[in-house]
């Protein structure tokens, strides 16, 4: 039985001004923010009940597992913005705001984070009226943010539990920081909106880097230190990319069928600057059988560390004299778990109050360790396993001999499939997380309601999401798996999937009512 009690508490002080002085109008606002955060959970099992099927605490059967954990977060904040606009072609916004966190150390729980943002219309600045220009804009921002940790990281701790009736209390097993600092992120972006054919054509364009200083990180050390781990300012890293996104009317006839379309495009590089001292990579998850995600200075983030295939300098695999593959205990950079770019196309049609809209959701590339592809080959689940006949003729693995020869030794597919060599090796288990779906479907119509005055609008909608894989790469599709499936929430499930069951496929109706 496991109990969890939430509680936010947020008390603000808000002061807003609205003027105008000729062309230019000023807004904004000042306040101050009180915020305090509760959480309680109590857990409790029992391996027996005295009597079956009667779930209480009063008859649990031995003695029960019981944990319980309290904490509280408590920030103080004050804010300000300032917004001014010139004959609503030139608009300028500037935001300031300081938080006091109870998660920091008091010489520096203190923290400022500002931004400022400026947009200029072209058109309406130079009152161009063209009908294959219809509208431009340009907009440029720059902001500060500042974030804190969790509660209670600043000194030691102490967990309670029981063993035998007899009470232990065990210390955290992450060692305190010494002068932590808040997170600063520090971000600029630029873009352009731009309408064309009396707005029948539109294309946005977002230019973005983003770089964090002073990531609060728990960094694994030696476990003679008594800590398997340190809490520190370990890390810097950098987000930058584009986002493009086009949308236009392909047909918009007088008898009432409309048809638009949408897509958009995306690529982001996810940078690890540097890290702590002297730190050569930063472990992000620990992830199954060895396989792991870590950070590396100059990298992407995200990079999937685990066991190669031996080659030769030619990138051939090495066997031995047994005709397997030789194995080594030395790790390298088997892949990356971001994407090279997403995307999407959004259909939509109109047609005397029915309405259809179907998105097709895309990403290319993005690595992942498939745990499934990893057992399936000493399982004989694999489709590989039994190809060619190979469970009775056997096979030659492609490769080279230590010597450089070209390998002919054949060998069993017990021996090569369920062989020990499969347990030190994750590169075979390395897989493309493309696919292209068609993640929604929505069918609906707008009734006529004229003579109902009291209701302005009635629609109702089939609705339809996550219905097909459409495509998806030839390593994932040999197995049956959905590479958007992952194992967990969080950076540790990034880039790792286990044993997934089928995804599901949401059917509903939808009812809309406008009064």
């Amino acid at each position: 039985q496991t109990n969890i009690f939430n509680k936010e508490t947020n008390l603000d002080f808000i002061l807003k001004f609205d003027k105008e002085f000729g062309d230019v109008r000023i807004d904004g606002l000042a306040g101050a923010n009180y915020r305090d955060y509760v959480y309680s959970s109590m857990y409790m099992a029992a391996n027996d009940l005295t009597v079956p099927d009667l779930y209480t605490i009063s008859n649990v059967k031995g003695n029960p597992s019981v944990s319980m954990y309290d904490s509280n977060k408590r920030t103080n904040s004050v804010y300000a913005a300032f917004n001014a606009s010139y004959k609503d072609f030139l608009f300028l916004g500037v935001t300031g705001r300081n938080d006091w966190s109870s998660t920091l150390p008091a010489d520096s729980r203190s923290y400022f984070y500002p931004s400022a943002s400026l947009g200029f219309g072209i058109t309406d600045a130079f009152n161009i009226d063209s009908k294959v220009l219809s509208y431009a804009k340009l907009r440029g921002s720059w902001a500060k943010v500042g974030g804190d940790t969790s509660p209670y990281q600043l000194s030691r701790t102490y967990s309670a539990g029981t063993f035998n009736s007899i009470s232990l209390f065990t210390p955290t097993g992450t060692m305190p920081p010494i002068g932590l600092k808040p997170e600063e992120t520090v971000s600029f972006e630029i873009g352009a909106d731009m309408r064309f054919l009396n707005d029948r054509i539109s294309l946005d364009f977002t230019y973005y880097d983003q770089t964090t200083v002073n990531q609060i990180l728990s960094v694994a050390n030696s476990i003679t230190t008594g800590y398997s781990a340190m809490k520190l300012n370990a890390g810097e890293i950098e987000n930058k990319g584009v986002e493009v996104m086009l949308s236009g009317t392909v047909i918009d006839s007088p008898k009432g069928f409309k048809w638009d379309v949408t897509l958009n495009w995306a690529k982001n590089k996810n940078i690890v600057n540097k890290l702590y001292g002297d730190l050569q990579s930063y472990r992000i998850s620990n992830g199954f059988g060895g396989a792991t995600t870590v950070g590396i200075p100059g990298q992407e983030w995200g990079v999937i560390w685990g066991l190669p295939f031996v080659r030769n300098d030619e990138g051939k695999v090495v066997v031995g004299i047994d005709g397997i593959p030789l194995t080594t205990n030395s790790g390298t950079n088997l892949g990356n778990v971001n994407p090279d770019w997403t995307g999407g196309i959004t259909n939509s049609f109109r047609y005397k109050g029915f309405n259809l809209n179907f998105l097709i959701d895309m990403r290319k590339g993005g690595d992942f360790f498939s745990c499934s592809a990893w057992h399936a080959y000493p399982t004989g689940t694999y489709e590989v396993t039994t190809a060619n006949n190979v469970r009775e003729t056997g096979l030659i693995v492609d490769g080279v001999k230590e010597d450089g020869t070209v390998n002919d030794i054949r060998v069993s597919a017990q021996d090569y499939f369920g062989g020990s060599w499969m347990w030190n090796n994750h590169e075979y288990s390395i897989l493309d997380g493309t696919y292209v779906k068609l993640r929604e479907v929505i069918l609906g119509y707008d009734f006529n309601l004229e003579k109902v005055q009291w209701i302005q609008k009635l629609n109702v909608s089939f609705v339809g999401r996550n219905l097909a894989l459409l495509y998806r790469d030839k390593s994932t599709d040999e197995l049956g798996i959905d590479p958007e499936v992952g194992l967990g929430g969080g950076e540790a499930g990034v880039g790792f999937e286990n044993f997934q069951i089928p995804t599901t496929r949401n059917l509903g109706v939808k009812l809309s009512v406008s009064f």
